[in-house]
């Protein structure tokens, strides 16, 4: 997640944009021991990774990779999946005037 604004491209910020998901992912599923993580459980992972990695102007990388993505095939698949989730987490932090305490559960910052 740290490494989008240090790309230079929408296709850049796009592609770790997808490598966060899936590492995300990935982690949690090897810690439920495989089990199928459903898309409000993933929502509150990436909304906890957000708020860790505390990156200025992350709505600004979002919109940027909106505006200037000119491919449609960028924004769909789990390109897409990736641009929704990570806009939905944001939409939802935005919406809230103190963070609950489920984004601090199981989350220990490294």
């Amino acid at each position: 997640l740290n490494l989008i604004p240090s790309a230079h491209t929408p296709t850049g910020k796009l592609l770790h944009c997808v490598d966060f998901l899936e590492r995300v992912s990935a982690h949690f599923s090897a810690r439920f021991e495989g089990q199928s993580i459903d898309a409000d459980t993933l929502l509150v992972m990436v909304c906890q990774h957000v708020v860790a990695a505390d990156i200025a102007q992350l709505h600004a990388e979002v919109s940027f990779i909106e505006d200037f993505s000119r491919d449609n095939q960028l924004l769909s698949g789990k390109e897409g999946y990736a641009l929704i989730t990570l806009k939905a987490s944001l939409h939802y932090l935005d919406s809230l005037d103190k963070l609950p305490d489920e984004l601090y559960s199981n989350f220990t910052r490294r």
